[in-house]
């Protein structure tokens, strides 16, 4: 037996697999032709399940186990602390060797005093030669050989010159990056650099070492004439979230210390770029431009939002705090505050145009493809994510909705964090319970329809009361209580009158429903309209207005269902799954007791369609036919919306004449120009004659609120009178504008 005494040996063991037995086992055959000085064993498992199995078998293993797992370096840092030997052959538990090449690094090492590494060839246990040497790597190699441009570009010159790839590794030579899995080390040589960084956890510890080793003036030496075999263990896996965070993490550090922050942001900027997140992107770019495209043209500017904007401006000017938001329909009941909150200072900001309402929702629209991505991604996979937030951005009723830029509009962006706290609530999770809560009231803030959740709920509630805790509901009544103080206080100070009528509503509506109590029309004749709402709602989910539109879809929609007929039992099971369909079918129930409901109505509900219908489709994504058809199918629909958005419908709709009830921005505001030149800063009234005139103020306040910003708004009851005529045909009077379907008459009266 050769005697080498100042040889230890390092082994760095995570797992529970039968890799590090058969390490062991390739050790002990050096051991009968070699004496080292000792092998240590850093056991990185939390648990010694393998100690006494280790220990009895491998008498001669020193075995260290740590109270945690210190990764990679952490382990070899440790290892090496108690190795006594001049050299360290440093072992990953999952690599092989043989005496003979063994040997040969321990000469090359010895005799070339120079030298701080000496590694061998590794290959994989399938046959497959790794890498194991390669230049240095820099910011610029990092750009492209960690990030998406490899897959674009594998065969471009700096990832094969980083490579060096023109080497076969059949010739032995001095390197700039080498493997650590099985190598010699001069501990002198490791001590100087002050050994592995910790901070390394798991990955770029070899990058890391080797240059630091070079800048000291080491050389990392690769011995063709030795070889390794690496077992492939599993118990690292590539594809998990902490691994990935892990390797992100590490990737960092690295280019942070050797580079730094400018040159490892850079590099992330690339590297973090992935097949998902260029899609992303592309859907982000497809649904910002469909909101924000000749928006200031096709902005909705109405009387209701008018009214909102006066609202909001009496409150700037008074410096009151707004208890109340936007009234309903019943003179007697108004939403929450928030809206006023958010606009306010928005508004303030832009100096009071009205189209600083258009561009906060067109944003807030196009940000809430994002957040979809990111709650379907938590809640499902990201496939669904991928295809919900697609179909989001070119959906209709999404596009439709942002572009009305009502404070109803976010109803829909609350309803992700309200779905994600919900569907973790399982177990009593009072954080979760609270922040459901929480979002949910929000969401009755921004408008009462949400309340259509309640049955769902209701049900939820009675399915799992054995498995509730009274405490869950106190945190629930805290969180949605929290959103609802401003309208309390109002309350408090009027006897809660709004909060009691509020309450009376229900049960009158339900009556009216059946037919119990007289109503305006609504009871079971409403049903067929009610139907045509929800129809219309689901099928505008996915696709613009249009008969051949629906029947596209409703084909498309038929072949999906056919296919994943086999998987329909096993999607329904998802917990999610089964959440979203009760919240979809009793929301409609619950509109239906309303009795033909507006479109809005469904703001609650607009989500969930794209979700499940997403989910299906990622379900049955499997091989190359169906993956196929369903990219058509996307396709199909996103060429279909498209087409009708740049046409005469949408896009290049005539901004200069009015087409029903929608009065083009321009035309308003040359309205309101007219009046202000015609009154010559003298004192008028105004009034209006033209759908919903039957409403408060004729419905002219946004008419009003476009006079009020110009510096003269309308007084009541003043002599000098100017009438606006929407798509009528105006009465007498003198005509001082006249387009498009839009006349202002003129009258003095004594």
């Amino acid at each position: 037996m050769q005697k080498i005494n100042n040889v230890s040996v390092v082994i760095v063991h995570y797992g529970h697999g039968d890799e590090v037995f058969k390490c062991l086992d390739s050790l002990a055959e050096i051991r009968k032709k070699f004496k080292l000085i000792e092998t240590i064993l850093v056991d990185n498992n939390e648990e010694k399940t393998e100690k006494s199995k280790i220990l009895s078998k491998y008498k001669w293993v020193k075995y260290i186990h740590t109270s945690k797992n210190l990764g990679l370096a952490g382990g070899r840092n440790l290892g090496f602390k108690k190795a006594k030997g001049e050299y360290i052959f440093s072992l990953d538990s999952d690599v092989t060797i043989d005496a003979k090449s063994f040997e040969n690094l321990y000469k090359e090492i010895r005799i070339n005093k120079s030298r701080g590494i000496v590694s061998p060839r590794i290959k994989s246990i399938s046959g497959s030669w790794f890498g194991c040497a390669t230049l240095e790597l820099t910011p610029l190699t990092g750009i492209f050989y960690l990030s998406f441009l490899k897959k674009i570009f594998p065969e471009n010159p700096i990832i094969k010159n980083h490579l060096m790839s023109g080497w076969d590794r059949k010739t032995s030579r001095n390197v700039e990056t080498i493997q650590n899995g099985a190598c010699f080390i001069r501990k002198k040589a490791l001590e100087e650099i002050g050994g592995f960084d910790e901070n390394l956890f798991l990955y770029f510890g070899e990058e890391d070492i080797s240059k630091r080793m070079r800048d000291k003036g080491w050389e990392l030496y690769l011995d063709s004439k030795s070889e390794a075999i690496h077992l492939e263990s599993k118990w690292t896996p590539k594809n998990t979230n902490s691994i990935r965070k892990i390797w992100s993490r590490n990737r960092f550090h690295y280019f942070n210390k050797n580079y730094g922050m400018i040159s490892a942001l850079i590099v992330e900027s690339f590297a973090r770029v992935s097949k998902e997140s260029i899609l992303l992107i592309l859907i982000l770019l497809l649904g910002t431009f469909l909101r924000l495209y000749k928006l200031e043209e096709r902005f909705q500017f109405a009387g209701e939002q008018g009214n909102e904007l006066l609202q909001m401006k009496n409150f700037i000017e008074s410096g009151q705090i707004p208890l109340l938001g936007p009234a309903t329909s019943h003179p007697w009941l108004s939403f929450g505050p928030l809206y006023y909150w958010l606009m306010i200072p928005v508004l303030t900001l832009f100096d009071f145009n009205p189209l600083s309402v258009g561009y906060l929702m067109a944003i807030m629209g196009t940000l809430l493809i994002f957040v979809n991505y990111l709650i379907v991604k938590s809640l499902f996979d990201k496939k669904t994510a991928i295809i919900s937030s697609f179909l989001i951005a070119v959906s209709y009723s999404f596009v439709q909705n942002t572009l009305g830029a009502r404070f109803f509009s976010l109803v829909p962006f609350f309803f992700y964090p309200f779905i994600y706290y919900l569907s973790r609530t399982e177990n009593n999770n009072l954080k979760a319970i609270f922040w459901a809560g929480f979002y949910f009231g929000v969401m009755i803030n921004f408008h009462y329809t949400p309340l259509i959740y309640l049955p769902a709920i209701i049900l939820i509630v009675f399915l799992n009361r054995k498995f509730l805790k009274k405490v869950s509901f106190g945190y629930t009544f805290l969180g949605f209580s929290v959103t609802q103080i401003p309208i309390l206080i109002h309350n408090f100070f009027n006897e809660f009158e709004m909060l009691f009528k509020f309450i009376a509503w229900f049960p009158y509506r339900f009556l009216v429903f059946f037919g119990l109590f007289p109503g305006k029309g609504e009871s079971w004749g409403s049903l067929y309209e009610s139907a045509s709402s929800a129809f219309n709602f689901l099928i505008n989910s996915f696709v613009v207005p249009g008969n051949f539109e629906r029947v596209v879809f409703l084909t498309l929609l038929l072949v999906v269902l056919l296919l994943s007929r086999k998987r329909l039992k096993e999607f329904c099971k998802n917990t999610i799954v089964k959440l979203l369909i009760l919240f979809l079918t009793l929301g409609v129930v619950s509109l239906f007791l309303h009795g033909a409901p507006p479109y809005h109505y469904f703001l609650p509900l607009y989500p969930i369609p794209i979700i499940l219908f997403s989910s299906l489709l990622s379900k049955i994504y499997s091989n190359d036919g169906t993956k196929y058809l369903i990219l058509t199918a996307l396709l199909v629909v996103g060429i279909i919306n498209l087409k009708y958005y740049f046409s005469d419908k949408w896009f290049y709709k005539f901004t200069s004449k009015i087409e029903g009830e929608y009065v083009p921005y321009e035309l308003q505001l040359k309205a309101a120009e007219s009046i202000i030149d015609d009154s010559n800063s003298g004192k008028y009234s105004l009034s209006r004659v033209g759908p919903n005139d039957q409403f408060e103020g004729d419905f002219a306040q946004n008419y009003v609120y476009l006079l009020w910003l110009r510096g003269n708004e309308p007084v009541n009851g003043q002599k000098l009178t100017y009438t606006i005529y929407e798509g009528t045909k105006p009465a007498s009077g003198e005509v001082i504008y006249n387009y498009g379907g839009l006349s202002i008459v003129k009258n003095e009266y004594e």
